[in-house]
């Protein structure tokens, strides 16, 4: 399930001078909130539903700075981002039946990253705040969820906002799985098929455009739910691979078309 920002609680979204609504190819949702600057950040949202039994992670997903296409390339304009380095943001999450988690990082590590560029910026960043197990479907488990750095001290801005994630544990293992198959297709497939022969000619190429195809979609959602394996697909520019990390860094490449404040998808 993916919840909108548009389904969100976001203070200040109704004053353009602090935010404003981007179009873009890159959320499922064809909009995201980009904050120019303000002192008070704070992202709140709730979701009921009747979520099947299971093991569920809720993630953030975030981009540091704005981006466009420029002559038909990726451009991403940092103008407006500071403020991340400064102080921690919280990320926080609790269900109806008293279950919560929440964890605090900073969105940018500029002065850490110097040397090669913070490779946190310009890019779609997945921020876990934590897993709650559902044991039953009735009655329907509630959802609240907030991002929020709210020392005034100072301001902070250039940041993107797209959606909420709830990933089931199943679902993971589901792709993890088709993962490994096709990691095993494209090594047995010269074995599996004789070129020489006319039916092995017509069999290996259906074979290989079917691997080809279904890796990068596949290595975009292995990115979002399962960084430890991501490494085997296309779809990751950087995967943060410190013993703790709560986060791990997409390519920018759009996502599914939706119209809806909700995607179950």
């Amino acid at each position: 399930m993916s919840i909108s920002a548009k389904a969100m609680a976001i203070t200040g979204i109704e004053d353009r001078r602090y935010w404003n609504w981007v179009p873009t190819e890159e959320s499922r949702f064809n909009v995201v909130a980009y904050l120019q600057q303000i002192w008070w950040f704070e992202v709140d949202g709730v979701v009921k539903f009747p979520f099947p039994p299971d093991i569920y992670t809720l993630s953030f997903r975030i981009h540091l700075g704005r981006f466009s296409k420029r002559l038909g390339r990726r451009v991403s304009n940092f103008d407006h981002t500071h403020g991340w380095d400064i102080k921690p943001v919280r990320f926080d999450f609790s269900t109806s039946d008293g279950q919560q988690a929440s964890h605090e990082c900073f969105l940018d590590d500029i002065h850490q990253d110097d040397a090669n560029g913070s490779y946190k910026r310009g890019c779609w960043i997945e921020y876990k705040v934590g897993e709650f197990i559902v044991s039953k479907s009735d009655p329907e488990t509630e959802v609240r969820f907030s991002m929020k750095q709210i020392d005034c001290t100072h301001s902070k801005g250039g940041l993107c906002v797209d959606s909420v994630s709830i990933i089931p544990l199943m679902l993971l293992i589901s792709i993890v799985v088709v993962a490994c198959c096709l990691q095993f297709l494209d090594i047995l497939l010269p074995y599996l098929t004789d070129r020489s022969m006319p039916e092995g000619r017509n069999l290996w190429p259906r074979l290989f455009t079917l691997s080809a195809c279904l890796r990068k979609p596949l290595g975009q959602t292995l990115g979002t739910l399962m960084p430890s394996v991501a490494d085997f697909y296309e779809g990751c520019n950087c995967i943060d691979r410190r013993p703790h990390s709560l986060y791990f860094i997409l390519d920018g490449a759009p996502a599914a078309s939706s119209s809806s404040l909700y995607s179950l998808g």
